[in-house]
């Protein structure tokens, strides 16, 4: 087999200090030929213009549309965009352009402007524009919900909007913009879409489902309710197995036409609003969007004449006017012609040679020597030790089988990881001031050990115990069930000695001037424990910025199925860790690493927000721009230490925080 050296980069920066970065010999790039935008400051979103494609076509999926309210016109969406054509067809006029995404365009009832939604500003938000372009409005703020449609109430006054994340709820909004009130909020696992109004403005129609969606779902999924802006009572209006989604209601206050399924197809039901009778207008259209988010609609959006004569919707790639009479469905031609604006191609130069030196694009479990002058850590699942005043790095076994997790002895004499060799784990150690010292095995038991400590009182190694067998039927990397004990060895090995279960803790280690194991659990925080594991004292929590959007279940990739609205909470930690000395603590959250003051408030664990770091309860600071892992102490308190990709960077907390960036 072909012997493969690895060839990685460590940079490390010190305050106020220059520092270089080992770079690659330039290479000659084939240009890219593809048309290319000049870069241009962006006011919102940050994703530029790099390539237009031409759009030449005569049919388009998924087009939500409105007829003007003197039934010249119509307006839809194409591609994230907004164009109007005469209702007899023609060429389409774009409305609006760029990079954002518009959708469901309604006319107001003056027919003046022209409501939509669109992520302009980053989120997605309500907009209008006067239909000549010179007033525009953003009536809604904010970046962090989502918003399926919304619709003008008959008097043109106010705006009714369904706005959430998983599960929508109705909001209503007056056309001047506010923080608008919310009209349905119970049951939390209500989804209620596609708001709409016929002529009388009390009411408000709409779909709703219990739950935000499901997989293999089994019918009905939706129904048609209305809300009354009176009482704020609801009811409902369909009982349909099929289910009933997409109400559009006539001028006259005379018809309803609403989307269900009937066997495998979809197709569009007319209802006389005062004898309730019920008829097919059109069957099939198109398949609906019962088994997903449906983020757009579980239909594209219809919409009647002024006359309540016909209902153009869209359907099979065009547009048709379907009599409410009777009679055969007449297209709107269309001859589409624009551009699709695409950002930057994801397209990376990386190739693959099988030169007998290869660059790591990634270092892990870089801890620094006591004394600050070595790196051991691991690539490619080989332990490696580093020189940092030499620029040199070597091997510190000839092992082929993983080696993972180094940490040093407090003297800085010896080194112990983890490995996981012919389907079995063991933890070693090695002497490096003995000269040609070769690694010593310390365990008897084979199992799956992590997280391997030295306690700085005492000759002993911490680390948690596992089943080997765990790690063999593990089907990803995020098994359950990796850290069942933890445990302690001396460190000239001998029997292992039971401390504590494992309990969801994680990453031991300690602190100079106190002999008890500090971890780390998610939801507890920072916690400490005496060597027979009692007395558990929580010390700290941190948590970070709040992200937004859906949840994967906790052990695939797919969207969790779960009811309830997902919870908009700050980011707790990922792992905390207290410094040898001092009152602080490190803590990596989203991959970026900061520094917080541990308080001693004697009552309640206490808690950091470092959302905003500078703002944070107790002084804090952020010591990343770009991100980091793998973060840890030096053995005086005063240094951080992170990773980057196959950078390594170290802080010193008395001056500037510096980034580094990764080398290449």
């Amino acid at each position: 087999m072909k012997k493969i050296n690895i060839v990685f980069f460590l940079v490390f920066t010190l305050a106020c200090s220059q520092f270089a970065l080992a770079q690659e010999p330039k290479k000659d790039i084939k240009a890219d030929s593809t048309k290319k935008e000049k870069s241009k400051k962006k006011k919102d979103l940050p994703l530029e213009i790099a390539r237009r494609i031409p759009v030449k076509t005569n049919e388009g999926s998924w087009m939500s549309l409105d007829v003007s309210p003197d039934g010249k016109t119509i307006a839809f969406d194409f591609l994230g965009d907004i164009f109007t054509m005469p209702i007899t067809g023609g060429k389409p006029v774009q409305f609006t352009k760029g990079m954002s995404f518009d959708s469901h365009p309604k006319f107001s009832p003056d027919g003046t402007k022209l409501l939509f939604i669109s992520d302009r500003t980053g989120g997605e938000n309500i907009w209008w524009f006067n239909l000549d372009k010179k007033d525009s409005l953003q009536v809604t703020k904010g970046n962090n919900e989502h918003y399926q449609s919304a619709e003008w109430t008959p008097d043109g006054t106010y705006i009714v909007a369904s706005r959430g994340i998983r599960n929508l709820k109705l909001w209503m909004f007056h056309k001047e913009g506010g923080s608008g009130a919310q009209l349905i909020s119970k049951p939390d696992n209500l989804k209620t879409v596609e708001p709409a109004f016929g002529n009388d403005g009390r009411y408000v129609w709409f779909a709703h489902r219990i739950g935000a969606w499901n997989y293999n779902a089994q019918l009905p999924q939706y129904q048609i309710s209305t809300y009354d802006r009176d009482n704020g009572e609801i009811e409902r209006k369909t009982q349909r197995y099929g289910s009933a989604f997409a109400p559009t209601l006539s001028p006259d206050g005379k018809w309803l036409v609403y989307g269900t399924r009937h066997n495998d197809q979809t197709g569009l039901i007319l209802r006389d609003i005062k004898s309730g009778d019920e008829k097919w207008l059109a069957y099939p259209v198109q398949r609906d969007e019962q088994e997903s988010i449906a983020p757009l609609g579980v239909l594209p959006a219809m919409s009647f004449t002024p006359d309540s004569k016909e209902v153009v919707a869209s359907y099979g790639g065009k547009f048709y006017r379907i009599p409410v009479a009777g009679g055969d469905a007449i297209n709107i031609p269309f001859e589409m012609e624009t551009e699709f604006l695409v950002g930057p191609r994801v397209d990376f130069k990386y190739p693959i040679k099988d030169d007998k030196d290869m660059i790591a694009t990634q270092i892990r479990d870089a801890v620094v020597s006591p004394d600050g002058k070595q790196v051991a850590l691991t690539v490619l699942n080989r332990l490696y030790l580093y020189d940092i005043q030499k620029a040199s790095y070597k091997r510190i076994t000839a092992n082929n089988f993983t080696e993972a997790q180094p940490t040093w002895s407090p003297d800085g004499s010896q080194l112990a990881w983890v490995t996981w060799e012919n389907n079995a784990g063991h933890v070693y150690k090695l002497n490096l001031k003995l000269k040609d010292a070769k690694p010593v095995r310390l365990t008897t038991v084979a199992g799956l050990y992590t997280e391997p400590v030295w306690s700085y009182q005492g000759n002993k190694i911490v680390f948690f115990r596992g089943a080997t067998q765990t790690f063999k039927d593990a089907d990803s990397p995020f098994f359950q069930g990796a850290q069942e004990d933890l445990v302690w060895i001396s460190g000239d090995g001998g029997p292992l000695n039971f401390i504590a279960k494992a309990k969801g803790r994680s990453n031991p280690h300690f602190t100079k001037s106190e002999d008890r194991i500090y971890l780390y659990n998610g939801q507890k925080g920072l916690l400490s424990i005496r060597w027979d594991g009692t007395d558990e004292k929580a010390h700290l929590r941190v948590t970070g910025i709040t992200v937004y959007g859906s949840v994967l279940m906790a052990d695939n990739c797919m969207l969790n199925e779960s009811e309830m609205e997902p919870a908009q909470e700050p980011s707790i930690a990922d792992v905390i860790k207290i410094a040898p000395e001092s009152d602080k603590a490190l803590a990596q959250i989203n991959n970026e690493i900061y520094v917080i003051t541990i308080p001693k408030t004697g009552g309640d664990t206490p808690k950091v927000s470092v959302a905003e770091a500078d703002k944070a309860q107790f002084p804090s600071r952020k010591l990343t721009k770009l991100g980091g892992e793998f973060a840890s102490w030096s053995s005086n308190a005063k240094t951080v230490y992170f990773t980057l990709g196959n950078a390594c960077a170290l802080n010193e907390l008395a001056g500037e925080s510096l980034e580094v960036q990764c080398c290449k």
